[in-house]
């Protein structure tokens, strides 16, 4: 059985629904043929991460649920990681995903004072 590698996405994701860049992000690494393990950051009730654990779940469930059933995309609770430290040469490497700068420039803060704004 050929072992599958994995590819984490770790976030904060703190829009429902994911956003057009949390979107291009994940969409990105599928299109590379990768399996995508999106992290969820654990919120902590502010205004900065208003949604829980589980409404940004199922919005990630929702939109990828196709993806998660072909075993390419799964979603796993994280503590709040504010950073990750590694010593030698671990034998996986950090990416960095450039977007185009109009998916750059969304700002999940932004999108939802807009929504509180509009209702």
């Amino acid at each position: 059985m050929k072992h599958k590698e994995w590819t984490m996405l770790l976030g904060r994701f703190q829009c429902i629904p994911p956003h057009a860049g949390h979107q291009a992000l994940v969409k990105s690494l599928l299109d590379e043929g990768k399996n995508v393990l999106i992290g969820l950051r654990k919120e902590d009730g502010t205004d900065k991460n208003p949604y829980t654990l589980s409404q940004r779940t199922i919005a990630f469930w929702l939109m990828y649920e196709k993806e998660i059933e072909e075993g390419r995309v799964s979603i796993v609770p994280l503590p709040d990681i504010v950073e990750i430290a590694y010593g030698r040469t671990p034998g996986w490497k950090i990416k960095e995903i450039k977007l185009e700068n109009n998916l750059e420039k969304i700002s999940g803060t932004e999108m939802r004072k807009k929504n509180e704004e509009s209702k």
